[in-house]
């Protein structure tokens, strides 16, 4: 048997976090189960599409509004 790396899992995603794998149509970008969950089901744990679709946490999204975005944009363009 290999020795199991500390950066990755058993097989081979990088425990920093990867935004999806190959097989992201199958899961629908993380909306449906892992397509690894039963092969590896540390995977869906540093997948960012499947975090943001299962998150427990709540988290709000919070909307902006298009004038607000284009005046901080201006703002910092100008070098005078």
């Amino acid at each position: 048997m290999r020795k199991q790396k500390n950066g990755f899992t058993k097989i081979g995603f990088s425990r920093a976090g990867f935004a999806a794998c190959s097989h992201y149509k199958e899961c629908d970008m993380g909306k449906n189960p892992c397509f690894y969950e039963n092969i590896d089901p540390e995977v869906k744990e540093y997948c960012f599409c499947y975090q943001r679709n299962h998150s427990s946490q709540g988290q709000e999204i919070i909307e902006v509004k298009d004038e607000e975005i284009d005046n901080k944009i201006y703002d910092q363009i100008s070098l005078f």
